[in-house]
């Protein structure tokens, strides 16, 4: 279900209102099955949050979101529901994010001539000491200060 509900990106129209009745009632069920069982998938739980804005049905001009027949859930009071799914997203996106500069940086290796050579041997040597003498909270601090944008991208869809 979380894989169906990642692929919905973008808004889609839905031109049956029953339909998307249908589907907030299979999300609610979903909900109300992590509130009895104290253990919630956050990776649906964010999937549903994201999802749910973009799918809509619209009637005399007027769209009805799914998050129209999910707001009113139990589940959204729960603080510590919130806490974790955010803390969860953002180190899944922050990893993802770093996958990805360090695969453009392996690409720009692979794109520079063999022969060509560090100016400065020093320098590389002495960032190495430097990196391993970082605590795991500077490296953590760092993380987020290169993520900053994306974090507050993640946020503001939250709000």
């Amino acid at each position: 279900m979380t894989e169906v509900l990642n692929e919905i990106t973008s808004p889609r129209q839905l031109d049956n209102l029953d339909c998307l009745k249908f589907i907030s009632d299979i999300l609610r069920f979903l909900l109300t099955l992590f509130v009895h069982e104290k253990k919630i998938d956050f990776d649906m739980m964010s999937a549903i949050l994201e999802s749910s804005q973009f799918l809509y049905h619209t009637q005399n001009n007027r769209k009805t979101f799914l998050t129209q027949f999910l707001h009113d859930h139990g589940i959204w009071s729960n603080s510590m529901a919130w806490k974790e799914c955010i803390e969860l997203t953002m180190k899944k996106r922050m990893q993802e994010s770093s996958e990805r500069i360090k695969k453009r940086q392996e690409q720009k290796k692979k794109d520079k001539p063999a022969d060509a050579k560090p100016k400065n041997l020093f320098g590389l040597g002495f960032g190495k000491i430097k990196t391993l003498m970082q605590s795991k909270e500077s490296k953590f601090n760092e993380e987020v200060f290169k993520h900053t944008n994306l974090i507050f991208n993640e946020l503001s869809k939250y709000v």
